[in-house]
């Protein structure tokens, strides 16, 4: 289904395609890398709206990450609803059905152009979509596929729901060498306001600080002697997690909070 076609952006130089998998970097490396530290901090984020008895749908759950958080941190929603494509996906989701202790169901469905919530309209408190819309054709060359994940999403969703969406912030330079098409902050606000979604919040996931040094470019003063002083302790990995939440803009990860307008 996810073919990786490779485009060059209008405004961009020439693609940094490297490898990101966060999983496959830290066994590759033999440490811990920024994206998954990044992965990590994101669910406990996600961990603190979703509330026991919540309806939650997950668009494109891949092997379950989400349910599996949930199921370890007694965060029992009412209903669990998966959406996925990938055959493999689609296997450890069901499985994952006889291990938690809540109502979950998958529902296997090309998010692109099914619509996989017809059933469930302004059904789940939560919505959420992590690292998904970077993997298909863009906006501006299939504006029907983002389209339609939104306006499923929105479909969805009870009146004072909320989406959780994270994805890449392209910085005009790297490129995932696994992602289609990423997304400028600046597009990605264009596109939710055409479609009626209000941004609440965003959050970056992680950016590159580097050393103090480089970091100064970026932070606040007050910032950059937090910053300082943790780089004792902590390395640049690290900290341009921690502080990636404080600048979504420079961080070349986002995770949006939205609403229905």
């Amino acid at each position: 289904m996810m073919e990786e076609t490779r485009y060059t952006r209008k405004y961009g130089g020439k693609l940094n395609l490297t490898l990101c998998d966060p999983y496959e970097l830290c066994e590759k490396r033999k440490r811990i890398h920024r994206d998954y530290l990044a992965h990590l901090f994101r669910f406990y984020f996600v961990g603190r709206l979703i509330k026991r008895g919540m309806r939650i749908l997950d668009v494109g759950a891949g092997t379950g990450a989400l349910a599996e958080t949930l199921y370890r941190n007694m965060l029992k929603p009412e209903h669990y609803l998966a959406v996925d494509i990938k055959p493999s996906h689609i296997q450890k989701l069901t499985d994952l059905i006889s291990k938690v202790n809540f109502d979950m169901s998958v529902i296997k469905a090309d998010i692109r152009t099914e619509r996989f919530a017809a059933a469930y309209p302004e059904y789940f408190d939560v919505v959420c979509c992590f690292e998904v819309i970077e993997h298909f054709e863009s906006y501006w060359d299939k504006p029907e596929y983002l389209t339609n994940v939104l306006e499923q999403m929105k479909y969805a969703v009870k009146p004072e729901g909320v989406i959780l969406l994270s994805t890449p912030n392209y910085d005009g330079k790297h490129k995932a060498k696994n992602h289609i098409y990423e997304y400028t902050e600046e597009e990605l606000e264009t596109i939710f306001q055409k479609h009626a979604l209000k941004v609440e919040k965003k959050f970056g996931t992680f950016m590159s600080l580097g050393r103090p040094k480089q970091a100064k470019q970026i932070l606040s003063e007050c910032e950059y002697e937090v910053y300082s002083k943790l780089y004792e302790y902590y390395n640049s990995s690290i900290l341009s997690v921690m502080f990636a939440p404080l600048h979504p803009s420079e961080s070349r990860n986002i995770l949006w909070v939205l609403r229905k307008r």
